[in-house]
């Protein structure tokens, strides 16, 4: 799926997928998600329940795309030439906070459900961090790390600064001490 959508009609269809997800996170500040219905998010969106079929399969697709906005931000980052491992994993780190911070009156309310958020977190960060970890293991684990520690950042209400939680991060996967 892309996010860019040529032209007027594009940017309205953003629109509307974004206006489907921020209403489901309304809804997930006031409920479990298992009690939440397609009609709920419709109604909380203010936009008909066929259109919502036009956007998404079912409500677990919506929970996918919450996380979209980082998976598409993160396929954007192209790695300097020559850059050291170290400048790659800070610039991940920096692209997860920042977009996990961007998103904070939506992406903390859909993490608690079934770790489909996460889970796609995990595996965008791990293709980035592969040429730098050289091993797909090694990879999701320092991409499980990332992604881990930017969901309890985010749902400690960002608490901590920006550039201590980089740091934290960067410890845990041995770049400084």
């Amino acid at each position: 799926m892309s996010g860019y959508l040529p032209g007027k009609r594009g940017w309205a269809k953003r629109r509307t997928r974004k206006a489907f997800v921020a209403a489901a996170a309304t809804l997930l500040k006031q409920k479990e998600f298992f009690d939440i219905s397609v009609i709920d998010i419709c109604d909380q969106a203010g936009i008909p329940r066929a259109t919502f079929y036009n956007y998404f399969e079912d409500k677990y697709d919506l929970v996918r795309m919450a996380a979209f906005d980082f998976v598409e931000r993160l396929g954007e980052y192209k790695a300097p030439e020559n850059a050291k491992d170290i400048e790659i994993v800070t610039d991940l780190i920096s692209i997860t906070l920042r977009t996990c911070k961007s998103q904070r009156d939506v992406l903390p309310a859909f993490f608690p459900v079934g770790g489909l958020v996460t889970d796609a977190m995990i595996d965008a960060l791990s293709q980035k961090l592969l040429p730098v970890k050289k091993d797909k293991l090694e990879s999701d684990l320092a991409a499980s790390e990332i992604a881990y520690g930017a969901k309890w950042w985010a749902e400690g209400g960002y608490v901590l600064e920006e550039d201590f939680m980089k740091k934290r991060l960067l410890s845990l996967l041995g770049y400084v001490d």
